[in-house]
């Protein structure tokens, strides 16, 4: 199996040998963060327009690239927040286009109807567009555009309407569903930075909560976009690095926990073929072969 975190170790390179030593940088939660100083001089971070992704480190490497530029420039006496603040706004390659990926995202979802699309969809995604395009304090991830949309937004017949009712939990769940979907695609099919993903879970009404305890619990499985997340936030020891193949083994072969301690390797075919040899109690099943 190929090394998926080879790049990590090119993109630390890379800053060393162009910013020198003090620079680094890390995986802060699906994003990335900047780190400089020493331990003897102090450290001081911050959070970089990045997901940490393979597809956007070379990106991200020039912008620490242009950033650590003007830091020395000064050598040291204007912060470093304010020193990337400056790149930030002279770069023009982290413009989010809103619109063009509303567009292709209805082009993507034609399998909702015209009247759920204009009923449960439209609502939420044109308030979306509003704060991101055209309202003067644009929020800057994904919690604070929910807070704002769900408790700020004007909708409704002539605009007559701030937030969305509290009393119907059911067209809330509606509207927070449309929100998290079109965000998800955002991230996975237009390349949006991952402080874009939707937080699920975290957004929920007490009352819906309390409305949800006194029913049966019904479990999801885990998307695609969160199963990548829990991959992608293990930290970088062998330890932890086991437990993501674990978590990916799972994941790519539908397995139980329990299955991993079965599974073998047989050649057919003169091709290494992954089998699992666990057997429930109440299965005729003793063996398979595993199918991604």
């Amino acid at each position: 199996m190929p090394n998926s975190d080879s790049w990590i170790k090119e993109f630390r390179r890379q800053i060393k040998v162009s910013c020198g030593s003090g620079w680094q940088v890390s995986n802060d939660r699906g994003n990335m963060r900047l780190l400089y100083g020493s331990k003897e001089t102090g450290r001081t971070s911050i959070n970089l327009p990045f997901s940490w992704q393979e597809n956007q480190w070379f990106e991200a490497f020039k912008f620490i690239e242009q950033g650590a530029e003007v830091f020395k420039e000064n050598d040291g006496k204007i912060p470093l927040k304010t020193c990337f603040l400056y790149t930030k706004q002279s770069s023009s390659e982290r413009v989010l286009d809103w619109e063009r990926a509303l567009i292709n995202y209805r082009k993507e979802r034609e399998d909702i109807g015209e009247k759920t699309w204009k009923t449960k969809h439209l609502p939420v995604l044109e308030g979306i567009i509003f704060y991101m395009t055209k309202a003067k304090c644009k929020p800057d991830k994904s919690r604070t555009l929910f807070k704002k949309l769900f408790n700020e937004y004007r909708h409704g017949r002539n605009n007559q309407l701030v937030g969305w009712p509290s009393n119907k939990l059911t067209q809330k769940r509606h509207m927070r569903l449309a929100f998290n979907k079109f965000l998800d695609y955002c991230c996975n099919y237009e390349d949006f930075p991952s402080c874009w993903r939707p937080e699920y879970g975290n957004f929920q009404d007490k009352r819906e909560e309390e409305n949800i305890s006194r029913n049966k619990r019904i479990g999801y499985p885990l998307t695609d976009s969160q199963i990548g997340r829990l991959v992608d936030n293990f930290a970088d020891n062998p330890t932890a690095q086991k437990w993501k193949f674990a978590v990916q083994l799972l994941a790519l072969y539908g397995l139980r926990p329990e299955e991993l301690n079965h599974l073998v390797i047989r050649y057919g075919d003169d091709k290494p073929k992954l089998w699992c040899t666990y057997q429930k109690a109440n299965s005729r099943i003793k063996e398979r072969q595993l199918v991604p």
